[in-house]
Formats: structure tokens, C-alpha cells, sequence
């Protein structure tokens, strides 16, 4: 008999769980939402000339910047003239013990045809160049004077292709030394 107890005890406990579930509330929704805005992350390295002792050719490098941004961004990619600039238009690398420097270039082409700059024909930020200003060797080649790169995402990692170069002239004539510069990438969307 005491076994029977416990059996009908649990039967009994079983069937008035069941009876409890047996009746419901009427349904209602859960609305689920997300927001995706525009947004986009920048990933630069260095652009680095290497090590020359002689100068007989210009010297090119090339390089890249990493953008991500949400599929569908337009967005657009400026670089400032550095922090070496003459007059907001010639960028420059400075000797870092004395105060020499050595012009170089950015662009967005392997040909070296089109500078790398942050002037935009759309109201992005950016500041037209005005190539009359200009007092450097590139002059000939300012057509396009520092057009922003601009593109559409795809939602993944776009490599921008950037190349550099530094004219054979200014090279061989600059004193030996350590010579940087920092150029600002800047993204708007």
C-alpha cells in the first residue's frame, strides 16, 4: 500500500500540471527589430620609401588602405597634404635631425597620374585646391589636384590602393636622415 500512495500522489500531481496548461491566453506578437545605420571602420599601415644610399631613378612604393563599411555606404576617402605641408597643397617629409625635406606624392594611380588629396566634386568635407598656388615639381601633373577616392560598399573589406613617390631630384639632393611625415585618412559616409 505504500507504494500505491506515492503513485497516485504523482499521477495526481502529472494530471493537474497538464490541467493547468490545458487552458491559454490568446496569442500576441513579439516584434523583433534591428537598426543597421551607415557606418565604416578605416585600417591604414605605414608607406614606407625603404633605405637608398643612391639615388639614380624615382623612387615608387605602393601600399593600401583597409575601409569596411555597411553594404550600400557611398563613401569617401580624403587624405590631408600632412603635417609637413607647404601651403595646404605639397606634401613633404622632414629630416628628423635637422630641418631638411624631401617632397614626395601620393596617388591613386600606378601611372602616378592622379594625386591622392581630400577635394570631393559632392558636398563631402573636403577643400578644393587651387592648383595656381601650387610652387612644386608635380605642377604639370594636377589635372584632377587631390580627388578623394569614392566608392560604394559591398559590406566587406575594400582595399584602396595608394602609391607614393619621391622624384629622383629631390632624393639625391636631401642630406641623409631619418624623414616622416603623417598624413590624416579621413572617411566620410
Amino acid at each position: 500500500m505504500k507504494i500505491v500512495i506515492p503513485i497516485l500522489a504523482m499521477s495526481t500531481l502529472v494530471a493537474s500540471s497538464v490541467s493547468c496548461w490545458s487552458a491559454s491566453a490568446p496569442p500576441s506578437n513579439l516584434k523583433v527589430t534591428m537598426e543597421v545605420d551607415t557606418g565604416c571602420s578605416v585600417n591604414v599601415g605605414e608607406l614606407h620609401f625603404g633605405t637608398h644610399d643612391r639615388v639614380n631613378a624615382d623612387i615608387k612604393i605602393e601600399g593600401s588602405i583597409q575601409v569596411r563599411c555597411n553594404l550600400g555606404t557611398q563613401y569617401a576617402i580624403a587624405l590631408n597634404f600632412g603635417s609637413n605641408k607647404i601651403d595646404t597643397s605639397i606634401r613633404r617629409m622632414k629630416n628628423a635631425g635637422n630641418d631638411s625635406f624631401i617632397i614626395y606624392e601620393l596617388y591613386q594611380d600606378s601611372k602616378h597620374e592622379e594625386i591622392f588629396g581630400s577635394y570631393v566634386e559632392t558636398p563631402v568635407t573636403g577643400t578644393k585646391f587651387d592648383p595656381t598656388r601650387l610652387q612644386s615639381v608635380y605642377v604639370k601633373q594636377l589635372s584632377g589636384i587631390g580627388k578623394a577616392v569614392k566608392k560604394a560598399a559591398d559590406g566587406r573589406v575594400q582595399s584602396i590602393p595608394i602609391y607614393g613617390r619621391v622624384l629622383k631630384s629631390d632624393a639625391a639632393s636631401a642630406p641623409p636622415g631619418d624623414y616622416s611625415d603623417t598624413v590624416t585618412v579621413t572617411v566620410n559616409y
